[in-house]
């Protein structure tokens, strides 16, 4: 993410998180625990969680904050889009 912030020269808000591992391609791959860092997230109170598309969730944990993504690029043009 700092690299998108600084190479498009935009804020990124302090109020998102963002989760996963970013492969060689760009591809964002999924992390272990993901369900406990969403809702630790949610507790330290982020409001939007970017997570990769992937990742499996149970119920309805962080439904209304979380935003899904497939690579670093797609997170870039959504980021660019929102500015």
């Amino acid at each position: 993410m700092a690299l998108i912030s600084s190479m498009d020269d935009i804020v990124l808000p302090s109020t998102n998180l963002y989760i996963g591992e970013v492969g060689l391609g760009g591809e964002v791959r999924g992390v272990s625990r993901i369900e406990e860092r969403i809702n630790e997230g949610i507790k330290l109170g982020f409001k939007k969680i970017y997570i990769p598309e992937r990742s499996k969730i149970s119920g309805d944990i962080g439904k209304n904050n979380l935003q899904r993504i497939k690579s670093m690029d797609s997170l870039a043009r959504q980021t660019k889009n929102s500015k």
